[in-house]
């Protein structure tokens, strides 16, 4: 039975296909030792190596992408984050355990200032997270793998993940958290992609499960009747690469 959930539309359009989840990244390693003099420059080089990649994705893209993977690689420079994380490490804490703490307090400073610096969050989380990956020698952060054109969901997402986006294969973009105004949705916006924030009932997705999102109404119908999706995507002739692709 098809069931539909709202929340705030950030980009216009209607996208159609299987749903995508992306979870969330690994986090800090909490049984790890407390920092060392070694630590120091670990992170020091993994700040610089994070900041770097952003900086040589902004060079490879234009427009809107580009200046936000340029923020983005400016915050993976902030001496006063990187100081914080090394003055904690100073005092015993673990690399990413202080990793995690100092922009955890970054990020509280920023959504007390409000407005477009809040917005910064999400862009401040993308650096955090491939830091403390780097330092533990994992991957990093990704995005799914897309197989069938469809719809990619999450909790959140980077703008610097959406910048990495295939349009051909995400026709839209549920997001539990993020607002109307974000970068991440800015740049879904820019590129064309449907995409609803703030849905409060994200989890109610399922792998698999069929998503008409309408991203200027903020509606996604989960698992919508087969006939009500076509009537709405033959209405939508801006769409015709998804109806394309779901008529095969």
């Amino acid at each position: 039975m098809s069931e539909i959930i709202r929340g705030i539309g950030a980009a216009p359009g209607i996208g159609y296909g299987p749903a995508y989840l992306l979870f969330p990244p690994s986090g800090p390693d909490l049984a790890e030792p407390a920092g060392t003099p070694a630590d120091l420059e670990r992170v020091q080089l993994a700040f610089r190596e994070i900041s770097a990649d952003f900086q040589q994705r902004a060079t490879d893209t234009t427009g809107a992408r580009a200046e936000i993977l340029h923020m983005t690689a400016g915050l993976a420079r902030d001496k006063g984050l990187i100081n914080n994380v090394l003055q904690k490490i100073q005092s015993g804490v673990g690399a990413t355990i202080a990793v995690g703490q100092a922009t955890a307090e970054y990020m509280q400073m920023l959504s007390s200032l409000g407005g477009y610096m809040a917005e910064r969050i999400t862009d401040l989380e993308s650096v955090r997270d491939c830091v403390i990956a780097k330092l533990r020698g994992l991957p990093l952060p990704g995005l799914p793998e897309i197989t069938t054109p469809g719809i990619l969901v999450a909790v959140d997402l980077a703008p610097t993940q959406v910048a990495e986006l295939d349009t051909e294969k995400v026709l839209g973009i549920v997001l539990e958290k993020s607002g109307a105004t974000s970068h991440t949705a800015i740049l879904a916006e820019s590129m064309g992609i449907p995409t609803v924030v703030a849905v409060a009932e994200r989890a109610k997705i399922k792998a698999g499960d069929n998503l008409l999102v309408r991203g200027q109404e903020g509606k996604i119908y989960i698992n919508p009747q087969p006939v009500a999706v076509q009537k709405t995507l033959a209405a939508a002739p801006a769409q015709e690469k998804i109806l394309t692709s779901l008529c095969g």
